[in-house]
């Protein structure tokens, strides 16, 4: 059998409660990131959500 099938499918399931539809997903405080995934707009939504 495959070792670590049981942890993955875990992850998957976790993943998919939480609202990640693909890969990256980006989380910012708890809440996903929607916007783009470029340097610059990831820094934005931290620095927000530090405010």
């Amino acid at each position: 059998g495959h070792a670590h099938a049981h942890r993955v499918n875990e992850d998957v399931g976790s993943g998919l409660k939480s609202g990640v539809r693909g890969t990256p997903t980006f989380f910012v405080n708890g809440i996903r990131h929607d916007g783009p995934d470029d340097l610059a707009s990831l820094r934005a939504a931290v620095e927000e959500a530090a405010r």
